[in-house]
């Protein structure tokens, strides 16, 4: 079990983490949101670490919210051996029908299961390490008699180029866009050239009078 909380650290400071219970109630860590939203006044004395815990159920990692729009923070856990990453969230209404979708990359990206429980009740779900939503309950405004979102998912090898060489797989996707972006134009004008007679060929073939 994984539970999502805040603490208080002043009126205008606080801090996002996690803490894993295993089955017989035992805390097995926490950890602090890797990006925490520094200008709303958070902050986090664990950001850098990323605990993975072994568990009867597999080895188990945590993200939380924010932490799913970048890349690295799921990918370092899984590179420290992460078949199933938890993530607690609060999001609001206008993104219910969105920010659950960053679990499908992350999932595909890393080859490992995820599962996201939202406390406002907006969007909960279940994916599995192909990026297979397996359950999900999307309730933009907040289920208010709350979600139960409940499915077999199994476990994920973390076997990915994207674990091995990070973000250097987007750059080298990109590279490969601009490249062809600009090799395109350059054969289909060599290729006009080459079909265009020469002005030989057009003395040749005139009519002599």
């Amino acid at each position: 079990m994984a539970l999502g909380y805040i603490v208080k650290v002043t009126e205008r400071a606080w801090r996002n983490e996690t803490t894993v219970l295993s089955p017989e109630g035992e805390f097995l860590g926490v950890y602090g949101k890797d990006h925490p939203v520094t200008f709303a006044g958070e902050s986090s004395v664990t950001r850098g670490t990323y605990p993975v815990y072994t568990t009867p159920l597999g080895k188990i990692g945590t993200i939380i919210c924010y932490d799913l729009d970048f890349t690295d923070t799921a990918r370092k856990i899984t590179r420290n051996g992460a078949q199933l990453i938890l993530v607690p969230s609060h999001d609001w209404p206008a993104i219910a029908t969105k920010h659950y979708a960053h679990l499908v990359f992350r999932a595909v990206e890393n080859r490992v299961a995820m599962a996201k429980a939202d406390s406002s009740g907006n969007d909960s779900v279940i994916i599995d390490a192909y990026g297979r939503i397996i359950a999900a309950a999307i309730s933009p405004g907040g289920d208010r008699d709350g979600q139960a979102v409940i499915a077999d998912a199994p476990l994920g090898s973390g076997k990915t180029l994207t674990v091995r060489l990070g973000d250097w797989i987007g750059w080298i996707a990109l590279a490969g866009m601009v490249f062809f972006i600009i090799y395109d134009p350059i054969t289909k004008a060599r290729e006009k050239q080459r079909q265009k007679p020469s002005s030989a060929d057009d003395r040749h073939s005139s009519p002599t009078l």
